[in-house]
């Protein structure tokens, strides 16, 4: 088989490239115009069904499409979907309708009734399918929704298409990624490979979905999915956070155990309080708990021994739902968090189940963008953003609910260098210049001193050590212990030993390695 069998650059969508047409053919239409020009097409094509006619509207469709859109590859991904079902209408209407054999094949006959029954079928279905790519491929499709908004139709519908659009990008990401590192390793050569690699790739994209499909329903419970089935919206009445001493302690984790499988405890017996203000690390090998830990403080996960309490309130089955308005939670994929189609739809989700007016609900996206400087990502799609991008927008849409506590699980995750030391700096002004309590997992020890004042080292389960951010990084055999590594400035001059340098005093940063450099040689 041809090594070209799929070339995927081909099927790809972008907002932006259907900007640069704007101005041509179906391009220049109202949506809503569009909308209802389709919809009389489609009554016309299967209440009258007559073959002329929908000959006539699926030629009318085809060329207005091919005139509207420059890139014949989406145009084809629209017309391969249907090629099986129709093939299989036709054969079955050819051989089983009518009374006027126009070819024999053994015992088998062909109708001339039956073929035209089946090229019937195959004119409607092509007809719909022309006139809706005429539709789809033309018109952004964050305008699509507001159309369909514009028209009432039932949320639930709107709000559907917007998450399957949003994660057929990502599935297919998934797809191309999978199919490049399969044709790597010889997964297309040849007929039969190819079509094993194929199916292999499909069933993972089916387990990855179901996957996604979970996270993305956590990551809606973290923002207030079920906020709208609290019988008692003030169930729960929290202190309030910015009234109280800068030495409160807001959550505490009391005895706390956990296990997602009997006898094996991701968690066991662990003890910790989190004061007002805090800016904390959590840091340990992979599989001690974590971001375990950070579900359970976010009400996202609920104990299995132990019990947790926020300002005072113990977070259980009936509690957890209002903990959305007091913690926000970033989690560490940012595809599984930035769930609608646009910027400014995403950040809108928490505020928009806070019962907040529509006018405090702009507000606080307008300050959530600001702060992350992302005011000119406001409508763009969330797949048409970088790696940077998408954790900003994930950061405001928790910064949006003004949640005075925040957790975050791997914020600088699969960031470049320039785009990790960006976040973590914001990190640092979130807590020191707005007064957010942070309690951020990492695996990266050289950020750490660059935004925490305190660090938590978790290992089996239980914390191994906690103490501020000197005490615990220039702990280096501490660090050993739990396969862990100081910054590595810090263990330059640990391993120098300089006689000057005592333990408490090595330095976290090249800011500080540079000044204790010069006081060594003065």
């Amino acid at each position: 088989m041809n090594n070209k069998i799929l070339d995927l650059n081909t099927f790809r969508i972008s907002e932006r490239h259907l900007e640069n047409f704007s101005g041509k053919g179906f391009h220049r239409l109202d949506i809503r115009f569009k909308l209802a020009l389709l919809a009389i097409v489609i009554v016309l094509n299967i209440g009258l069904a007559i073959p002329l006619l929908s000959g006539i509207l699926f030629f009318i469709g085809f060329v207005l499409l091919i005139a509207s859109v420059p890139s014949t590859g989406r145009t084809l991904l629209f017309f391969l979907g249907p090629i099986f079902a129709t093939s299989v209408a036709f054969i079955g209407y050819s051989i089983g309708f009518g009374q006027t054999a126009v070819f024999t094949f053994g015992k088998l006959n062909i109708y001339k009734e039956g073929l035209i029954l089946g090229l019937g079928v195959i004119l409607r279905v092509y007809c719909d399918i022309s006139w809706l790519a005429l539709t789809f491929i033309t018109t952004p499709f964050p305008d699509v929704l507001k159309a369909l908004r514009w028209y009432k139709i039932p949320t639930i519908i709107v709000d559907t298409l917007a998450m399957m659009y949003r994660y057929s990008f990502l599935l297919f990401e998934e797809f191309t990624r999978m199919y490049t590192s399969a044709t790597s390793r010889g997964g297309r050569i040849g007929s039969m490979q190819t079509i094993k690699t194929l199916s292999l790739i499909g069933a993972q994209l089916f387990i990855r979905a179901y996957d996604r499909s979970e996270k993305i329903f956590t990551a809606m419970l973290s923002r207030g999915l079920e906020s709208d089935k609290i019988d008692q919206p003030e169930l729960i009445k929290y202190k309030k956070y910015n009234g109280e001493s800068k030495n409160m302690i807001v959550e505490t984790i009391n005895d706390v155990t956990f296990s997602f499988s009997k006898g094996i405890h991701i968690l066991n017996n662990l003890n910790l309080s989190i004061h007002k203000g805090d800016s904390i690390a959590i840091c340990g090998p992979n599989g001690s708990g974590k971001t375990t830990l950070l579900k359970i403080c976010a009400g996202l996960l609920l104990p299995k021994k132990g019990n947790v309490q926020l300002m005072g309130v113990e977070i259980n089955k009936e509690t957890k739902k209002t903990i959305f308005r007091d913690v926000g939670f970033l989690f560490q994929d940012s595809e599984d968090q930035l769930f609608c189609p646009t910027v400014k739809e995403d950040i809108s989700f928490g505020p928009l189940n806070m019962d907040l007016s529509e006018d405090e609900v702009k507000d606080r996206v307008q300050y959530a963008m600001d702060i992350m400087k992302i005011t000119h990502l406001c409508n763009r799609p969330i797949y048409d953003l970088s790696g940077g991008e998408k954790k900003r927008v994930a950061l405001a849409g928790i910064l949006a609910m003004k949640t005075p506590i925040m957790l975050l699980d791997e914020p600088t995750s699969g960031l470049d260098p320039s785009s990790a030391k960006e976040l973590i700096s914001l990190l640092r002004e979130l807590n020191e210049k707005y007064n957010y309590t942070l309690l951020v997992a990492t695996h990266e020890i050289d950020r750490i001193p660059d935004f925490a004042k305190r660090v938590i080292i978790i290992n089996n389960g239980n914390i191994y050590k906690d103490g501020d951010v000197r005490d615990v990084i220039t702990d280096i055999q501490t660090l050993k212990d739990v396969d862990l590594e100081a910054p590595i400035i810090t263990q330059f001059f640990y391993q120098k030993r300089y006689p000057r340098v005592v333990k408490s005093s090595l330095p976290l940063n090249l800011d500080e390695a540079f000044k204790m450099n010069r006081d060594i040689h003065n």
